[in-house]
């Protein structure tokens, strides 16, 4: 029983892992292509004042895209570290193995 468990949890890391990546890209892909649509000058104006931000929608959804993507890197280093931890002995014998 204990096996099943620590098999479900090695799935279950390495799928989150895939999400987390597909999201991360997504993520990125947004902030990227919404910070070349915004003008640079209203993007400046709009970084400096946070009342104007609420207003501009494109900011917002670049904004809510940034921290979304800032929480899910987090995730995905710290299911990183699970994941070589959980598969060590895997990761060690492909290193050794000739």
């Amino acid at each position: 029983m204990k096996n099943t468990k620590k098999t479900s949890l090695r799935a279950f890391v390495s799928v989150s892992i895939f999400v987390l990546v597909i999201i991360l890209f997504i993520t990125d892909v947004l902030m990227e292509v919404f910070e070349e649509i915004i003008d640079p000058e209203v993007y400046a104006s709009l970084i400096l004042n946070p009342e104007l931000r609420d207003t501009h929608h494109l900011a917002r959804i670049n904004s809510i895209a940034n921290h979304f993507h800032v929480i899910c890197g987090f995730l995905f280093i710290i299911l990183s570290v699970i994941h070589i931890v959980k598969n060590w002995k895997a990761l060690k014998s492909y290193l050794t193995r000739r």
